[in-house]
């Protein structure tokens, strides 16, 4: 079988230097790298007299869970050489990219009642490539990945700059083809008339895309519910002026934040932060709490922002959520809501291993 990088020298004519493959992912981030617009003011109807309160009672463990689908994408990106081509000197990204949607109905499933809806779940590997190579190129790579063994190899082009890295920008190409999976996968679950006021989806981070081109009313019963978020950006106007994390700070478990609005291309979003720990079984104060995002989608909820008794609502099952936890088998454990955990696993287990990928090129 010929490997890919010696189809690119042998049928393309790109000089590919190899080394061994280097994980990209490997090195890790923070909240603080995180990418946060501004807040714009409070969008809530009607608006809490602080920046704090309480979500109200707790569930009844009996009650039927509000979250029926959770939707989680992830990407493993490597460096497998680095290139010659028309005296630039660029490298050869490699990747594969997934989503996975998994279904929760314990009296259809049993037991946790957590499936996987493996028709909606997939991995796309792919070839990160910059626009210094044409399009005539692309379309002879493309040609000769179509007949590979392994499965299909797709090219994701990024647009170069001599003042950016260009691992960088390879590895932003790779998230926004991820993100671009989610929302296909969450759009594809409104459509088939899946999602409802009461059978909603969980979408694992924030719902802040970059380019959102998608119908927004899609996005109707869609939560987004991320781990982390940046601690240092300002919220409030005037004296209550205040970075998150010391507003946050204050949260007790079982208390949220008031909503902010956020405004990014044509739309706009509702944003707040619950705690779900109590601040002493966690580590910092930014420990066990969670950001939640909803569009604002209807005339009134654009103007005036969300109802206050729906955001309780959301919060109460989402902090209904908090148990069973992935304690002892993953250091996020403190806000990986359990369902979330369980479709990232099985998200990861889609993926090739390292050592069969790298024996590709």
């Amino acid at each position: 079988m010929n490997r890919i990088i010696d189809l690119l020298r042998d049928r393309i004519g790109l000089t590919c230097n190899r080394f061994d493959m280097l994980d990209l992912d490997g090195s890790s981030s923070s909240e603080w790298d995180e990418n946060e617009p501004p807040v714009e003011e409070p969008f809530e109807d009607p608006p809490p007299s602080g920046n704090c309160c309480d979500i109200g009672p707790l569930l009844d463990p009996a009650s039927d869970p509000l979250f029926r689908f959770f939707i989680d994408g992830s990407r493993k990106t490597y460096r497998v050489a680095d290139v010659e081509h028309n005296r630039r000197y660029f490298p050869l990204i490699a990747a594969q990219v997934g989503v996975a949607v998994c279904e929760r109905d314990c009296r259809k499933y049993g037991g946790i009642g957590m499936k996987p809806v493996a028709d909606a779940s997939h991995i796309v590997n792919a070839l990160v490539l910059p626009d210094l190579i044409g399009d005539s190129d692309v379309e002879a790579i493309r040609s000769e990945l179509a007949d590979l063994p392994r499965g299909y190899f797709e090219v994701i082009r990024y647009k170069f700059r001599n003042d950016g890295n260009p691992l960088d920008l390879a590895a932003a190409a790779v998230m926004q083809r991820m993100h671009n999976m989610e929302v296909k996968a969450a759009c594809d679950l409104a459509q088939a008339g899946a999602l409802s006021n009461d059978a909603m989806l969980v979408l694992d981070g924030s719902l802040m895309f970059r380019d959102p081109k998608f119908d927004i009313g899609d996005f109707r019963n869609v939560i987004g519910i991320a781990k982390r978020f940046k601690p240092d950006f300002t919220v409030g106007k005037g004296q209550k002026k205040s970075h998150v994390g010391i507003m946050v700070g204050h949260l007790e478990q079982g208390q949220r934040t008031i909503v902010h609005k956020r405004t990014f291309g044509r739309v706009s979003l509702g944003s707040w932060y619950l705690r779900l720990r109590p601040k002493k079984r966690v580590q910092g104060t930014l420990g066990g709490v969670v950001k939640l995002e909803l569009f604002a989608l209807g005339d009134a909820e654009r103007e005036n922002g969300f109802d206050s008794t729906r955001i309780n609502v959301i919060s109460q099952h989402v902090f209904a959520e908090r148990n069973v936890t992935p304690f002892g088998a993953d250091e996020r454990w403190a806000t990986h809501l359990y369902p979330m955990y369980l479709t990232e696993k099985y998200m990861k287990s889609l993926f090739m291993s390292p050592v069969v990928f790298r024996g590709l090129f």
